[in-house]
């Protein structure tokens, strides 16, 4: 009988432990999968002043639709300009001409903003169709002389562009706008232009500097910027980028 008795109290232990640990894992991924729906990550979207902040965006797959300034060259009076007019007599036609000195590029002489993977080349022209128009667009090369041919094409891609990113800041998402290069007061200026225009919108302006001079924290409401090194800037899978990232909640 205690043999007995014994033998079942293994068997019956046995079979505890081993449905005790089925339990503990199931209930691990139950609260897992739970915290995977739940979480929803920010909305990251480039504000320039280049390509850097759409590159690493895109590297890191954190980049799921394009916007107005991804790949576009834009100093800070022509993205506040932007935000001011709600786009107001961006890339008209009449602005428009091949910049003088760098001829793969195409500048508009009302913002001074610089189109350089928009227009074909002539190196390109041959299969520019080819290309996804929402996303970098022709190699690098001389821009055809009839560039304004595909005007109507690419005019159509930055409305949407636009409308896209009204359509972030007044949807109920948290919204990261990611600007490189910007100064203390030039950030200030913007995020107030943005409260006022968006009064709802729930956003933090991000800006990335490479100048140790603005590497101070500037404790602004609505403000978060950072110091990259300039060895740094371009590489995505750095420290200092990741670092970056995991703090804005881009990644785990």
């Amino acid at each position: 009988m205690d043999m007995l008795t014994h033998f079942f109290s293994r068997f019956s232990y046995a079979y505890f432990k081993k449905y005790f640990i089925l339990f503990l894992l199931f209930t691990h991924l139950s609260a897992y999968g739970l915290h995977k729906e739940t979480y929803n990550r920010p909305i990251a979207i480039s504000l320039g002043y280049c390509c850097v902040p759409g590159l690493c965006l895109r590297h890191h797959h954190i980049r799921t639709q394009a916007y107005p300034f991804d790949w576009v060259i834009t100093d800070f009076s022509a993205l506040y300009k932007a935000f001011e007019t709600d786009y107001e007599n961006f890339f008209l036609r009449e602005n428009l001409m091949i910049h003088p000195e760098q001829t793969n590029w195409v500048l508009d002489t009302y913002t001074n903003m610089i189109y350089a993977h928009d227009f074909p080349t002539q190196q390109s022209v041959n299969y520019y169709d080819l290309y996804n128009l929402d996303d970098l667009g022709a190699p690098v090369g001389t821009v055809v002389d009839n560039f304004l041919d595909y005007y109507d094409l690419i005019h159509d891609k930055y409305l949407r562009r636009w409308n896209r990113l009204k359509e972030a800041l007044n949807s109920s998402n948290r919204v990261l706008l990611i600007r490189y290069r910007a100064t203390q007061e030039e950030a200030i200026l913007l995020r107030d232009l943005i409260r006022l225009k968006h009064p709802h919108a729930n956003f933090d302006l991000v800006i990335i500097n490479d100048e140790i001079s603005k590497h101070d924290n500037w404790n602004e409401l609505n403000i978060e910027n950072y110091y990259i090194s300039p060895k740094d800037i371009s590489k995505y899978e750095s420290e200092e980028w990741l670092f970056v990232l995991r703090d804005l909640e881009l990644l785990p």
